[in-house]
C-alpha cells in the first residue's frame, strides 16, 4: 500500500496495516484507538472501535459531513457520548489547542503582574492547504473547533449570543464577530466582545491571540533535545511548553488509566460541535 511506504520511507514505521478498521480492531485488539480518518468516518469508526471494547481519541470536529441535516450530526454526536458512557469507555476529542488558554493566562500574568478579565478576544488562525479545496463550511469545521475550545476555558462562565453573531467569508478565509455573555449575570463579568478569524496560507502560517491589548504569537520549535515544543511569546517574554498534541494525547492515556481528565471529555467536545453548528447556521442564513 502506498501509505504503508510512505510511512516508512518518513518515519520508518514497519508495523502491520490495514484497509479495514473492522479488521484491525478484530486482529490487532487495542486499549485505544485514535480516530484521525476524514471527518465524515468519525462517526462509524468511533462507534465501531466503542462496540469493541475500545476507548477512543477522535479527532475534532467530532463529526462533519456536508451531506447531513445539522439535527442528523447533533443526533450521531450524541449517539457517541451515550454509547462511550453505557459501555463506561473513555470518549475525549481531540480540541489540543484548549491547553493554550491555560498557558496564555500563566504568560499574561508573567508579562502584566496579575491577571485581567478580558473584555475583548481575538484570535487568528491558518493552516497550509491539506491537499483538498475547502472553502466556507467545510473550512470552519476543520479549524473553528480550536479558537472555540479556547473560548470554554478563558470563559467557563459564559454562553455563546447567537443575536450578535456576524460572519464573513470568500474563498479559503472565515471571519466571524460575536459577544459572549454571562451565564448566569448576577455571578458573572459582562459581555466579551470576539473574533474569529481563520484561514488556509501556503507560507506565512499564523496562530494569535490577542486579548484586550495583549497580543500573543503561537509557535513550535524543537528543543536543544530535538523534541518539538508549544510557544506562547509576547513583548519578549515566552512560555515553552509542551506539544499541545502531545499533551492532548497524554491526558488521553493517563485518564484511561485512572489518573486526571482528557484534555477535552465528549461532553465537552459535544458542546464545542453545538457551538461550531450555530455559527454554521449563521453562515448559511
Amino acid at each position: 500500500m502506498e501509505t504503508a511506504k510512505t510511512l516508512h520511507q518518513m518515519f520508518g514505521f514497519d508495523g502491520r496495516t490495514y484497509t479495514d478498521c473492522a479488521e484491525m480492531l478484530l486482529k490487532e485488539r487495542p486499549d485505544a484507538v485514535s480516530i484521525c480518518t476524514p471527518h465524515n468516518l468519525h462517526y462509524e469508526h468511533t462507534m465501531l472501535a466503542l462496540s469493541h471494547g475500545v476507548h477512543v481519541l477522535c479527532e475534532k470536529p467530532m463529526v462533519w459531513d456536508r451531506t447531513l441535516s445539522h439535527d442528523e450530526l447533533i443526533r450521531q454526536a450524541r449517539e457517541m457520548v451515550n454509547m462511550a458512557k453505557e459501555k463506561k469507555l473513555l470518549l475525549a476529542v481531540n480540541t489540543q489547542y484548549a491547553v493554550v488558554g491555560e498557558r496564555l493566562r500563566e504568560l499574561y500574568e508573567r508579562v502584566r503582574g496579575a491577571w485581567d478579565e478580558p473584555s475583548t478576544f481575538e484570535m487568528h488562525m491558518e493552516s497550509k492547504p491539506v491537499g483538498r479545496d475547502e472553502a466556507g463550511a467545510d473550512l470552519w469545521m476543520d479549524l473553528s473547533a480550536h479558537p472555540i475550545s479556547v473560548l470554554f476555558r478563558l470563559f467557563p462562565s459564559h454562553e455563546l449570543d447567537d443575536e450578535t453573531i456576524e460572519t464573513l467569508s470568500f474563498g479559503s478565509f472565515i471571519k466571524v464577530r460575536f459577544n459572549l455573555k454571562p451565564s448566569e449575570p448576577e455571578n458573572a463579568r459582562s459581555k466579551v466582545e470576539c473574533v474569529i478569524a481563520l484561514g488556509r496560507a501556503q507560507t506565512g502560517v499564523r496562530r494569535s491571540i490577542k486579548i484586550n491589548d495583549f497580543e500573543v504569537s503561537i509557535s513550535g520549535r524543537d528543543d536543544e533535545h530535538g523534541i518539538y515544543r508549544a510557544c506562547l511569546s509576547s513583548n519578549g517574554f515566552e512560555v515553552v511548553c509542551e506539544d499541545f498534541m502531545h499533551t492532548s494525547i497524554r491526558k488521553f492515556v493517563e485518564a484511561i488509566l485512572g489518573f486526571g481528565e482528557p484534555l477535552c471529555s465528549a461532553d465537552e467536545g459535544l458542546k464545542n460541535l453545538l457551538w461550531q453548528l450555530r455559527f454554521l447556521r449563521r453562515m448559511e442564513a
